[in-house]
């Protein structure tokens, strides 16, 4: 089966393609199963191996280890992003609301504080920051 989204072929029993992410179908649960998030890590380390430097591909094992539940992971992976791609909105958005989960307030101000830098239209971002700065 082919990717809708970037055209890349995929296993039919995947429910996400490795390459851009795109939800392919979903699985019999309705949710990811544990094996394809796995399948998905996997597939990113291994581009990474070849474009060490792409944000992209960072983002995309971040968002893999967030929906498996490994948080720090995901934290750090999107902390390589923000270091190769300082304004890359969606991981200053995930690594603010994972800030938030854990509990590190000022590491999740900075990060909205900075996503409102590169797309001040977030009304949702500022309805946070207000509710840290009580």
């Amino acid at each position: 089966m082919k990717c809708p989204v970037c055209g890349k072929e995929c296993r039919e029993e995947d429910n996400f393609c490795s390459n851009c992410g795109t939800r392919l179908k979903a699985s019999p649960k309705g949710g990811i199963t544990l094996e394809s998030l796995d399948r998905m890590i996997d597939d990113f380390r291994r581009k990474l191996e070849d474009n060490p430097k792409d944000p992209n591909i960072y983002y995309n094992l971040a968002l893999a280890f967030a929906m498996k539940g490994e948080d720090e992971i995901a934290m750090t992976q999107l902390r390589n992003v923000l270091s190769l791609d300082p304004s890359f909105p969606d991981a200053l958005y995930l690594l603010g609301k994972l800030c938030l989960k854990h509990k590190l307030y000022e590491e999740a101000k900075e990060n909205f504080r900075k996503l409102l830098e590169v797309e001040p239209e977030r009304e949702d971002v500022r309805k946070i920051l207000l509710q840290l700065e009580r």
